[in-house]
């Protein structure tokens, strides 16, 4: 099991500016004090007493995440003394001084210090008010429903939740980066460890994860991060949070520069960089989205919505691939969560992620093998892709090869081949650009095949060889 864990917080000092007569070399030593205070994080304040000095002191004792002992230290009678009092506890706690904290280095036996945020503290979310002297939305009425769905905060702090993310100890709004940062570098530890790459203490470094990710598992201890398999969860997890919190960032930086303000989801949109133009029952290509749908995804699922989409630069991207033969239209599943952040950036070749045809971009020719991967909103919605992809020169596989990286020389991707294929002779095709696109949309037939893979997946490992096209809410069916 972990042990326990110590993490010292970042601590709120509540202080009055006491009257001295101390000389200059001692008001500029405390001026140095406060401000080295303050620098840890810019968002903390430091409140004034009326009547005393007081050292505030709170820490968490374990990985669950567990409130532990809080204390406070004086009166003092100067502001000084609660400093140098602080600054004590805090070496105690960290064996790392105070004002040299920026260099921190964790200490076995010791508290850590982790970028953690009070829930008391406001999350910087923008505030949606819409006044009169807002423009009315120039979007339709099914593409707002989307815009709003995939900015939604209820779905981004689900999809956390389902992660067994503590959303008290780490808010949606206040999602750190650093943090982020800091607990793929561990990962990457443990990632050695088990791989018998590097030597560690697999308890210790899980017990840090939990520490700089903080999880809600209610009085459970954690479980150690000791398999590979456990391992690509917790990576899958960071990734997904990565996710979420660009499109949190989106947020933040808004839009700017108008005279009049746009309808706050318009600006949402905007913030997408891409086009969505939403497809009725009428049109030809909404109709074979909804085909290739019925014959290859079951009878559980049923389409709501359809939305071309381009995405701004990716045409661009994509036009070397252009003269590449064997263009398919794909599928790709992923979790309401983190849609506004594909349209925002494409698909992305993730650090860490991977699966069982390696490190790359993952399709699928049967809808029925990407809506596994469809995670639902708290409405039931879900959302997939499809995407044109160049696939060109496929190399076929039968079994799972995690250690793939890239496609064999002499190939342009590799082909999981499943044992139930929709079939190619009944397909059809569409006109993309000026380039012919195989949409593989008839019944899936069992093959007489040896093969690991029930449906067949598609891999790429280079991600301008696919381009988004088309966006995809559905739901289960009634």
């Amino acid at each position: 099991m972990p042990p326990k864990r110590k993490v010292a917080s970042t601590v709120k000092t509540p202080v009055k500016q006491a009257k001295t007569d101390g000389d200059t070399d001692e008001k500029l030593t405390l001026k140095k004090k406060l401000s080295a205070l303050k620098k840890f994080d810019d968002k903390k304040t430091h409140k004034v007493d009326k009547n005393f000095c007081v050292a505030g002191v709170r820490s968490i004792t374990n990985e669950t995440g567990e409130t532990g002992q809080s204390a406070t230290l004086g009166p003092f009678d100067q502001l000084g003394q609660a400093i140098k009092s602080f600054e004590k506890k805090f070496t105690d706690k960290t064996a790392n001084k105070w004002d040299e904290r920026v260099n921190f280095k964790f200490r076995p036996g010791k508290y850590s210090i982790v970028d953690v945020v009070d829930a008391s503290e406001p999350d910087n979310l923008p505030v949606i008010q819409q006044t009169s002297d807002c423009l009315p939305s120039a979007l339709d009425e099914a593409t707002q429903g989307l815009v709003r769905r995939i900015f939604s905060t209820e779905t981004f702090e689900n999809a956390m939740r389902a992660l067994n993310l503590d959303l008290k100890k780490m808010p949606l709004g206040k999602l750190s980066a650093k943090q982020i940062a800091s607990a793929y570098e561990i990962l990457d530890e443990l990632e050695g460890v088990i791989e018998g790459k590097k030597t560690g203490d697999i308890s210790f470094l899980s017990s840090r994860f939990y520490t700089v990710m903080p999880h809600d598992f209610g009085r459970t201890r954690p479980p150690l991060i000791d398999t590979k398999e456990l391992l690509a969860s917790k990576f899958d997890m960071l990734n997904t949070l990565s996710d979420v919190a660009l499109a949190q960032t989106m947020q933040k930086e808004g839009v700017k520069g108008t005279q009049k303000k746009k309808h706050w989801i318009d600006e949402k949109y905007f913030l997408l960089d891409c086009d969505l133009d939403y497809l009725d029952a009428s049109d030809a290509n909404r109709r074979l989205v909804e085909e290739y749908f019925t014959e290859t995804g079951g009878n559980s699922f049923e389409i709501v919505h359809v939305w071309r989409v381009n995405r701004h630069g990716e045409g661009d991207r994509f036009r070397p691939y252009l003269k590449t033969l064997n263009h398919k239209l794909l599928w790709h599943g992923t979790s309401v969560a983190v849609v506004a952040a594909i349209l925002k950036s494409g698909l992305r070749i993730m650090p860490h992620s991977g699966g069982l045809v390696g490190k790359g971009i993952y399709f699928a020719s049967a809808a029925d093998k990407s809506q596994g991967y469809g995670w639902a909103d708290s409405d039931g919605y879900r959302i997939m892709f499809l995407a044109e992809v160049a696939l060109g020169k496929e190399h076929p596989i039968f079994e799972s090869d995690m250690s793939i990286r890239k496609a064999p020389d002499g190939f342009d991707s590799v082909v999981a081949q499943g044992r139930c294929e929709p079939d190619p002779k009944v397909g059809k095709e569409l006109q993309l650009d000026g380039v012919p696109v195989k949409v593989l949309c008839s019944k899936p037939v069992h093959r007489d095949i040896n093969s690991w893979f029930f449906y067949s997946e598609y891999l790429i490992y280079n991600e301008s060889q696919c381009r988004l096209r088309f966006v995809i809410l559905y739901r289960q069916k009634k």
